[in-house]
């Protein structure tokens, strides 16, 4: 019982401490740019002018790559999905697709639709974030 209150109390003291370190970061990890100064910028412009370019790059494109990635529609519903017609030659029900298939292929489908779409503007975004540092005298791979 006294280890649970000493690394409890060592949790509250020290966890506040630890999201102090946390920076900024314009792309989500694994997606890396490396900005390298043509004019001789020292490290602190740099910074400024990596946030400057972020600020900038996501008020035009409207896209924030720090942000959890949110849909822009809400997924289909069972009761928007119409089964499909069955051909005359079937006399019965059990040939045509349930609509718990049907959901899950409107689903994928709607999953395939948003990934473009956010992968779309995270392209404008990168497009913008580079252009403006380039402005700056920055070489950018």
């Amino acid at each position: 019982m006294k280890y649970y209150i000493l690394l409890t109390a060592f949790l509250f003291i020290q966890l506040p401490a630890l999201g102090q370190d946390r920076q900024l970061k314009p792309f989500p990890e694994g997606e890396q740019i490396y900005v390298y100064p043509k004019k001789g910028q020292s490290r602190e412009q740099i910074q400024t002018d990596k946030f400057n370019c972020y600020q900038q790059s996501k008020k035009e494109t409207g896209f924030d790559p720090s942000d959890i990635p949110e849909a822009e529609s809400d997924p289909p519903e069972l009761k928007d999905i119409e089964s499909p017609e069955t051909p005359g030659s079937f006399d019965s029900d059990y040939q045509t697709p349930d609509k718990g298939y049907l959901k899950e292929e409107a689903g994928k489908q709607w999953k395939d639709e948003e990934t473009i779409q956010y992968n779309e503007k995270k392209k404008l975004y990168y497009e913008a974030y580079r252009s403006c540092l380039e402005k700056l005298g920055y070489s950018v791979n």
